[in-house]
Order: structure tokens, then C-alpha cells, then sequence
């Protein structure tokens, strides 16, 4: 019995309350619940800086403000991109993925989602779009994962994609004109 970590990254700039942080845990827990396998439990905490012990096949997803205040365009090789809900780069052997909340206050636990395939799936937009449920764009913001989400998010979640933590250190430099 074995437990698998979903970090949720709370930069500062997210403005969501605690009851929205609430409802976003709440339902990727019982999501990654369905995902991970028998008698694992899907573990999701909100955290304020850097995960310390982030292994390379859990996942990290930022929460920021807006498109504007992208932390990703700090990531190494990260070459900028994503819809107004949300973007997920790949670069340098690291993943990111983050959640514009200010663009839809609705449907973040969907759009973390669908980030979160991206980031475990490595599929650009035109690999993972074409699939259905939460794969889809327009992401459906009362939506949940598909039979076929979930097994795909299955067959892959032990896969190691290293997850880039920088984003607390870039956030909090000066020079970056982030915040």
C-alpha cells in the first residue's frame, strides 16, 4: 500500500479562497483516487513552496493569476504557448504545468487536469485534443475525466517526467518583474 502525491503550487498571485483550494483537492483526490492503483491512495495537498521530497513520477501543477503572469517562461527551455486556461512545457528533461485561475474561476480542478495529462502524458496539443473527456478543447468545466483518461493517466503515472520546481524561486526574484 503506497501512497502517490499531487502537488498543487500555490505561487501567492492566485487570489483563490479556501474554499475553491478546497473543492479543487476534494475532486482531484477522488480523480487520481480512480487512477492510481489498488489500495495506493492519490494524496493532494496545496503547497506554498517547494515540495521537498517532489519525486520524479508525481506531479506538480502551479496555480498563478493570469496568462500575463506566467511562471513558466522561466523554465528552462520552456518555449512559452497553452490556452488562456492553462499550459503544460517540456524542456530540458523537466515538465511544468500551471493553471491560469483569473481567466475561468469555474472548472480549475478540469483545467488542472488536463494540464496534468499533458505533463504525465507528454503529449503536445494536437496528441492529447483529439482524445475525449477532459482531454478536450474547449476544456468542459463541469466535466470529468473519461473511462479512457483514466487509463491512459494509468498506464502512465509511474513514468518519470521530473517536475520543475523553480517556480517559487523564480516568483520571488525581483528581476523577473513576476509579481
Amino acid at each position: 500500500m503506497g501512497s502517490y502525491n499531487i502537488y498543487l503550487g500555490d505561487l501567492g498571485n492566485s487570489n483563490l479562497s479556501d474554499s475553491e483550494k478546497a473543492t479543487i483537492k476534494s475532486t482531484l483526490e477522488g480523480w487520481f483516487g480512480k487512477i492510481v492503483d489498488a489500495g495506493d491512495t492519490a494524496i493532494v495537498n496545496w503547497v506554498t513552496t517547494e515540495p521537498a521530497s517532489i519525486q520524479e513520477h508525481e506531479l506538480l501543477v502551479y496555480f498563478v493569476g493570469t496568462r500575463s503572469s506566467t511562471i513558466l517562461k522561466f523554465m528552462p527551455g520552456s518555449k512559452g504557448g497553452g490556452t488562456d486556461n492553462g499550459y503544460t512545457a517540456f524542456g530540458n528533461s523537466i515538465t511544468g504545468s500551471e493553471v491560469y485561475v483569473s481567466n475561468s474561476r469555474t472548472g480549475l480542478a478540469q483545467i488542472a487536469f488536463h494540464e496534468l495529462m499533458h505533463n504525465k502524458l507528454q503529449l503536445d496539443d494536437a496528441n492529447l485534443h483529439k482524445k475525449d473527456g477532459l482531454a478536450t478543447i474547449p476544456i468542459p468545466p463541469s466535466g470529468s475525466p473519461s473511462d479512457k483518461n483514466n487509463s491512459d493517466m494509468k498506464a502512465a503515472l509511474k513514468n518519470k517526467n521530473k517536475q520543475w520546481t523553480g517556480g517559487w524561486l523564480a516568483s520571488k526574484d525581483p528581476m523577473n518583474t513576476y509579481m
